[in-house]
């Protein structure tokens, strides 16, 4: 996982090195350079291995916590680090200052193979007062959970992953016709890419399942 001052530092790098909408590898992390922000996450290649369980190595075995960190453009950063007091104290947005919002994933090496969607949470709050963000500024950068939530999807895709997410961490109470805007962002994302969602599951009505298209390696091996 990255640290908050390495994230900061390759985002400022990728504004000026990445290719516009394109995932490559840069400073030992994966970077996807967008309009707005930059998202930089761990290197996609390795967390893709250990999904498909090409991973031998023993001491890399356990529960794998990953970030996907948004951030704003250069000019701006400065107000999103003033921002960040405002923020809940050990949440995984106050961990990274300067930044607009972080999705957090989770992922066991052993066992069967699944996605478990933790967390997204933004790294300011909007207002007047001295540490909030400028309305119109948080308005600019309203759409960065949709992009790193996407990312998630299409690693799932890439890897035949399902995703796991609680109603609970959602905001979500017990009644299906409350949508929040984390939902309805994972909803929108499951229709663009044709996923399938099981919402509240037999075994446990908190759980949201989210699973990719069916096709397996078996079947592309044949």
């Amino acid at each position: 996982m990255a640290t908050k001052l390495e994230s900061l530092e390759v985002a400022k790098h990728a504004w000026t090195h990445a290719v516009p909408g394109v995932n490559e590898d840069m400073l030992g992390h994966t970077v996807v350079r967008l309009s707005k922000v930059v998202l930089v996450m761990p290197k996609l290649e390795e967390i893709r291995k250990t999904l498909r369980r090409e991973v031998t190595d023993s001491s890399k075995r356990g529960i794998v916590w990953s970030h996907i960190v948004a951030f704003p453009k250069p000019e701006h950063v400065g107000q999103f680090i003033n921002a960040i007091v405002t923020t809940a104290v050990g949440g995984p947005a106050y961990e990274y200052p300067g930044s607009v919002g972080v999705v957090q994933i989770r992922f066991s090496t052993t066992g069967n193979p699944v996605i478990e969607l933790d967390h997204a949470q933004s790294s300011f709050k909007a207002g007047i007062d001295k540490y909030n963000l400028p309305r119109k500024l948080a308005t600019y950068y309203a759409g960065w959970r949709k992009h790193a939530l996407e990312e998630v999807i299409k690693l799932a895709k890439e890897t035949h992953t399902p995703i796991e997410v609680r109603r609970s961490n959602l905001y979500l109470g017990k009644s299906t016709d409350k949508v929040s805007g984390f939902h309805q962002d994972l909803l929108d994302l499951c229709k663009k890419h044709e996923l399938k969602v099981l919402d509240g599951l037999p075994y446990n009505e908190d759980l949201i399942l989210i699973n990719p298209p069916t096709t397996s390696k078996r079947v592309d091996k044949k």
